[in-house]
């Protein structure tokens, strides 16, 4: 149990899967829990200590607690309302015929939990936090739409990892706790909840915190389809799928890792490209419809448009490119995305030029200077051999990959409107400094 002194009086609405845990285990910490829960069948188990559903552990915890008193269970806030430190909200928002959240047992409880607030006066703040899993920008709509002009409320966004089956060890022993808050008074009344919780700690705004459960599972989804692609076309090939993935999951310095998981240009290169071919004509040879594996190499040619479309929107008639290779470190124009882009800029009648702290002009050959010579006729001459004889030509500079920082200074004191397609932005961004 924890120190008296850092035990909260918290709220828990909605008692299934996510709040039943989040309640019991709260309550284990030390903290008083009440859960509110309308479903009288579902209020006479767990006052009896039963779990309303099967979870390991969960009726052992929830019984020692609810006998504790550290868990009580209640039908309404009203009674209790005036207690509580922070309130977590914990009903489910399932999946609507469009594919959006339904967001109506959410809407009830913010339209209930503003109700009572102004029945019922406070003697000290609250904190409202979400942990029903929903998109950017809900939290922000309920404290519009139910609370304005409620004083002492707070609100944050605290996204739940649980996995049935596993949730209350997920619960204690969590890779992250993270807290949505665009408050400081949110941000601690959050953090609170977990003190005694092992775990790193990231606060994020309210809309970033909304949208990090999804992405997760998002990704749980793609690595779980491309595992399966994957031991579909191997198993087609007379390759055993456990062996390869077993291998494939070996690396974690590329394979499992933070490695190609920042978001930024198109990728391009000899290898990537060339490979997700191989594999998609693998596949259709084996007569395998893997869309996986179909949709790489589109969706990183819609990313490049994307991309393509700041720089018009930018408005630029003289492009200077940094950075005509396909990755820093390397003079390999290959398949670069840069390349790609110059052509895109050439089509919608843009010039360009391009300078490359890491390209030789006169040590271009082979494929690499046919690419080149592919989309400028004019070959090697559409290098410059220094930044500065950019200066007074272009009208605007495009970064294609990170700048070191001695060409970073130099792009910032040229006094250029800048679009830098590493970093995506949601519109063209093109001011007088890299637009990040």
């Amino acid at each position: 149990m924890t120190d008296p002194g850092s035990c909260l009086n918290v709220g828990v609405v909605g008692l299934g899967y996510v709040g039943a845990v989040t309640a019991a285990c709260l309550a284990s910490l030390g903290h008083k829990v009440y859960g509110f829960e309308r479903n009288e069948a579902k209020i006479a188990k767990l006052e009896a200590g039963i779990s309303p559903f099967y979870e390991p552990g969960l009726d052992a915890l929830l019984g020692s607690q609810v006998e504790a008193e550290r868990l009580i269970v209640c039908a309404e806030a009203d009674p209790v309302i005036g207690e509580l430190d922070i309130a977590l909200i914990c009903v489910g928002t399932p999946t609507r015929p469009n594919g959006a959240h339904d967001l109506a047992q959410l809407e009830r409880v913010a339209e209930d939990l503003a109700r009572t607030l102004r029945a019922h006066p406070r003697r000290k703040p609250l904190t409202i936090a979400i942990r029903s899993t929903v998109t950017p920008g809900t939290t922000e709509a309920l404290r519009s739409r139910y609370f304005e002009g409620i004083g002492g409320v707070n609100f944050g966004y605290i996204p739940e990892f649980l996995r049935e089956g596993t949730s209350i060890k997920d619960f204690f022993e969590p890779p992250l706790v993270v807290v949505g808050a665009d408050d400081a008074d949110a941000a601690r009344a959050a953090l609170a909840v977990y003190d005694r919780i092992e775990a790193r700690k990231q606060i994020m705004t309210l809309r970033a915190a909304e949208m990090v459960k999804g992405v997760c599972n998002a990704f749980h989804a793609f690595k779980a389809a491309f595992a399966n692609e994957t031991g579909s076309l191997a198993a087609a090939c007379g390759v055993d799928p456990q062996e390869l993935m077993s291998v494939v999951c070996m690396d974690t310095r590329l394979n499992i890792s933070t490695a190609y998981l920042r978001p930024g240009f198109a990728f391009g290169g000899s290898c990537l490209p060339k490979d997700v071919r191989a594999l998609n004509h693998l596949a259709r040879t084996n007569a395998l419809n893997l869309p996986l594996y179909g949709s790489v190499l589109p969706s990183n040619e819609e990313h490049l448009r994307r991309a393509a479309e700041r720089v018009f929107a930018a408005g630029f008639k003289r492009v200077g490119l940094i950075g005509l290779s396909f990755k820093s470190q390397t003079d390999d124009i290959r398949e670069s995305p840069a390349l790609k882009l110059a052509v895109l800029l050439k089509e919608a009648g843009v010039d360009v030029h391009a300078f490359d702290p890491d390209i030789r002009a006169n040590m271009l050959h082979g494929a690499n200077l046919l690419s080149l010579e592919e989309v400028f006729t004019s070959g090697r001459s559409v290098l410059l051999p220094r930044f500065e004889d950019l200066l007074g030509w272009a009208d605007g500079l495009v970064i294609t990959k990170p700048a070191p920082p001695e060409m970073e200074a130099k792009i910032l004191a040229s006094g250029l409107a800048v679009v830098d397609v590493n970093y995506i932005a949601a519109g063209p961004a093109a001011v007088p400094s890299i637009a990040r």
